[in-house]
């Protein structure tokens, strides 16, 4: 007599098999494919350039969270965490970002004499998230309706670079170094003719004791009338002038400068006479003498 309960047994549990393996072989979902580009991280830093040791730079890093569908299944937040060198300290940011989100964290770093010795600052910042897909469809086996949870794991990385500029120049404009004045003798000179012909009409007059020549730019009058003065190439304690044949005796003789009147005295006449001079004046050679240049600096030979 046939076992039928022990064949119902075999056929009952060759079946379970057939089931077992056929659900092992469709437990797979394709319907989110992740590219690993779901996060983005965007890293930047002010200033751009530093000078020197002790200043701040401070970081921005925006985040986001941008999943690309394959179709419409469920997703999760992402869990994130930022690591970056060097910094001060720890990077402010929140832990999670929604679907289609971004967040900004920050994060600071002090210039050191180091970094300026380098020409500037580098920095790589990472990030990683996490999140996770769900999809309930029915199996490709067509038995049962079956839940897929996929986890996914994505990396980012940004980095900046702060260079070391060059120092602002100084918009202060150094004070003009002035020229010191130079106080000229007044009066220039001492009221004294020391000579005078009349009949070249040329009188020298004595210049104060330190008065340079090349000081002289002065103008020099006699009863209002300029005179034609220069200093005397022999001596240069004179000034010989060549005034008019107009000129009436007594007279004030005035030097100005630049409109302002330096000094100024009366002059008699005295000594303003014509002066007998040889015809043919013979040195102890025999020839004509040499002019006396100081007593009349205006003659042709001089």
């Amino acid at each position: 007599m046939k076992n039928y309960r022990t064949i119902r047994i075999f056929v009952f549990a060759c079946l379970m098999i057939l089931v077992v393996s056929s659900l092992a072989s469709c437990g797979t979902s394709t319907a989110y494919l992740s590219t690993g580009t779901e996060l983005i991280l965007k890293k930047t830093a002010s200033p751009s350039t530093v000078t020197q040791a002790g200043e701040v730079i401070t970081y921005n890093y925006v985040v986001t969270y941008n999943p690309s569908y394959a179709r419409i299944v469920k997703l999760t937040s992402m869990e994130f965490s930022i690591s970056d060198s060097p910094l001060d300290g720890s990077i402010s940011c929140p832990k999670t970002l929604e679907i289609e989100k971004s967040v900004t964290c920050t994060a600071t770093y002090t210039v050191t004499e180091a970094d300026i010795a380098a020409g500037g600052v580098t920095n790589h910042a990472s990030a990683i998230g996490t999140f996770y897909s769900y999809d309930t469809k029915p199996n490709s086996c067509g038995f049962f309706t079956q839940e897929y949870i996929t986890t996914h794991t994505v990396t980012a990385k940004a980095s900046v670079t702060v260079t070391v500029g060059v120092p602002p120049q100084s918009n202060v404009v150094p004070p003009a170094t002035e020229t010191p004045v130079v106080e000229l003798p007044t009066p220039i000179l001492t009221g004294d003719v020391t000579y005078c012909d009349a009949s070249v009409h040329v009188m020298n007059l004595r210049l104060v004791e330190g008065f340079s020549p090349t000081d002289f730019n002065h103008q020099v009058t006699i009863g209002e009338t300029p005179m034609e003065c220069k200093v005397n190439t022999s001596n240069t304690t004179l000034l010989s002038c060549l005034y008019s044949p107009s000129v009436i005796f007594p007279s004030i003789i005035q030097v100005t400068l630049d409109g302002k009147i330096m000094d100024e005295f009366e002059f008699n006449g005295e000594g303003c006479v014509l002066p007998e001079k040889p015809k043919k004046p013979i040195d102890e050679r025999g020839g004509p003498s040499a002019p006396d240049c100081i007593a009349d600096p205006f003659n042709p030979g001089c």
